[in-house]
């Protein structure tokens, strides 16, 4: 029984065999590119540590990074806070 010739790379194309591919038509770069861990191809500079960038705010977003919604939320509690105490103030007086 003969062997697949899909297994070991020999397909044959108008009867010339095609071979294995052994990395022999990249250029030098692509070939040691080829031939790194997949971890070290996506290191743009080898070596380098890096660092993490600064995320720039939106343009929904103010100074501390809150959005309108949030800015709202706040500003509605604060009102609701300064409401409940007038409330209780006036009932105080009321009840003096």
């Amino acid at each position: 029984m003969k062997s697949n010739p899909l297994k070991d790379g020999t397909l044959k194309k108008n009867s010339k065999g095609l071979g294995p591919n052994d990395g022999s038509d990249l250029d030098p770069k692509q070939a040691i590119l080829e031939s790194a861990p997949e971890s070290e191809r996506w290191d743009p500079l080898p070596g380098s540590t890096g660092h993490k960038r600064v995320p720039t705010p939106s343009e929904d977003e103010d100074a501390e990074g809150r959005s309108d919604n949030e800015r709202l939320v706040e500003e509605g509690v604060a009102e609701a806070e300064d409401d409940r105490q007038r409330r209780a103030i006036r009932q105080a007086k009321k009840l003096d």
